[in-house]
C-alpha cells in the first residue's frame, strides 16, 4: 500500500507542476502576442511611409505568427 500512496502523491505533485508550467507558458504566450501586435503597428506605419517590399514581407510574417491570414 505504501507504493500506491507514494505513486498517488507523486502523480498529484506532477499534475500540479504541469499546471504551473502550463500557466507560465500561457502568460509567456500572451506577452509574445502583445509584442507581435505592437510590432505589427510599427511595421504597418513603416509600410505606409515607405514602398520598401521588406516591410510588407515583415508584416506578412507577423500576421502569420499571430495566426492571421491575409
Amino acid at each position: 500500500m505504501k507504493i500506491e500512496a507514494h505513486n498517488t502523491t507523486s502523480t498529484t505533485a506532477e499534475a500540479a507542476q504541469a499546471k504551473a508550467e502550463a500557466r507560465l507558458l500561457l502568460e509567456e504566450n500572451g506577452k509574445l502576442r502583445a509584442a507581435l501586435l505592437i510590432a505589427r503597428i510599427a511595421v504597418s506605419h513603416a509600410c505606409e511611409l515607405s514602398d520598401r517590399i521588406l516591410y510588407t514581407q515583415d508584416l506578412a510574417r507577423i500576421n502569420a505568427a499571430l495566426g492571421e491570414k491575409e
